[in-house]
């Protein structure tokens, strides 16, 4: 049986591939963790060296196709930050622990 963690890395690996060829040369580390967190299956944490990619305890049980979707939506924060001027991403990383809004407005997005 393949781990999750060969799983998920397996289906970011190929995700890239196909639609996200900007972040080929990018550190991604993706990570299950046995948290909860209420409404979030997944979330983005970016360190300016490298990516990574948490996948919470309520995606356990998720499909296939949701976890494609799930790491598609991800990857297209991490686009959308690789995108970002420097001061976008200054702001970005600024505002982010002290804004609901910002969240929002990021989570809805598009690259």
């Amino acid at each position: 049986m393949i781990s999750k963690s060969k799983k998920y890395r397996g289906i970011v690996n190929e995700l890239i591939k196909k639609s996200f060829p900007e972040l080929k040369k990018s550190w991604i580390i993706v990570s299950y963790f046995n948290f909860s967190k209420p409404n979030v299956s997944a979330s983005v944490i970016e360190f300016f060296v490298f990516k990574w990619i948490v996948l919470l305890k309520k995606s356990a049980n998720y499909s296939q196709d949701v976890l494609v979707g799930v790491f598609a939506h991800e990857l297209s924060h991490l686009a959308i930050i690789k995108n970002m001027s420097f001061f976008g991403k200054i702001f970005y990383f600024w505002s982010w622990p002290f804004s609901k809004k910002r969240r929002a407005d990021f989570e809805r997005m598009e690259i």
